[in-house]
C-alpha cells in the first residue's frame, strides 16, 4: 500500500494516477480496493479545484446535438421562431431566452443547464418548474 496522504502537486497526481494504474484491476474484496478507492477520491478533488472543466457554449451545444439528430436549421423554428430567430441565435448574434432554453432542451434533450447557464439564484432561474431545476 503506498503511502500518499493529499496530493498538493502535480508530482503527488502523477505518482497517485501510476498508483491507479498498477492497482486498477484489484478484484472486490483484495487489500488495495479500498486504497484504490480513496486514490481515485484524491485525483477527482485535486483535479476539480486546479482543472476546472467549462461549460460548453450553448450554441454550440444546440450545433453539436442538431448534428446527432440530423436536423436542420429549420427544424428548431417551433423552439426558437422565425428561421430569421434561428440563424441568429446558431450565429451568436441573439441571446437564448428562458423559452427557447426549455423548448429546446425538450426537443434536442439537452440538459437545460447546458442551455441557460446563468446563476441558479437568480429570480428567473427560481421561475423554473421543478421538474426542470433538476436537469
Amino acid at each position: 500500500m503506498t503511502e500518499l496522504q493529499y496530493i498538493r502537486s502535480e508530482a503527488d497526481l502523477e505518482r497517485a494516477l501510476a498508483r491507479i494504474e498498477e492497482i486498477f484491476f484489484v478484484g472486490e474484496g483484495a487489500p488495495e480496493e479500498k486504497e484504490l478507492e480513496d486514490l481515485v477520491a484524491q485525483v477527482r478533488t485535486y483535479e476539480s479545484a486546479n482543472f476546472p472543466s467549462e461549460m460548453p457554449e450553448p450554441v454550440e451545444t444546440i450545433k453539436f446535438m442538431m448534428e446527432q439528430a440530423g436536423y436542420e436549421p429549420e427544424d428548431l423554428i417551433s423552439c426558437i421562431g422565425s428561421s430569421a430567430e434561428v440563424l441568429k441565435v446558431l450565429s451568436g448574434e441573439q441571446p437564448i431566452t428562458l423559452t427557447m432554453a426549455v423548448r429546446l432542451h425538450k426537443r434536442l434533450e439537452i440538459p437545460l443547464k447546458l442551455l441557460w447557464p446563468h446563476n441558479e439564484n437568480t429570480a428567473v432561474a427560481k421561475e423554473f418548474p421543478a421538474e426542470l431545476q433538476a436537469q
